[in-house]
């Protein structure tokens, strides 16, 4: 699953999902990024099921193959 997290208000994302192809579940408002070390948005992140945090950047950044590869339960390039 992926899920994106975003400080802007509901209608906002709303709007932005709809002018695109992207389909993923958007948790709108969120504030907590702070806490996460999120210092900037946008941000991304891939946690493995034991909640350790394999990798952290712009989306634009993210890859298929470094997806894939958490997927795998490897380590995911840089």
């Amino acid at each position: 699953m992926v899920l994106a997290l975003s400080d802007e208000s509901p209608k906002e994302v709303e709007s932005y999902l709809k002018s695109t192809a992207l389909r993923l579940k958007v948790g709108a408002g969120f504030t907590g990024g702070t806490s996460w070390g999120v210092g900037y948005y946008p941000s991304s992140a891939l946690v493995n099921t034991e909640g350790k945090l394999l990798w952290q950047g712009h989306p634009s950044k993210l890859t298929t193959a470094m997806i894939e590869s958490a997927l795998a339960g490897s380590e995911v390039g840089k």
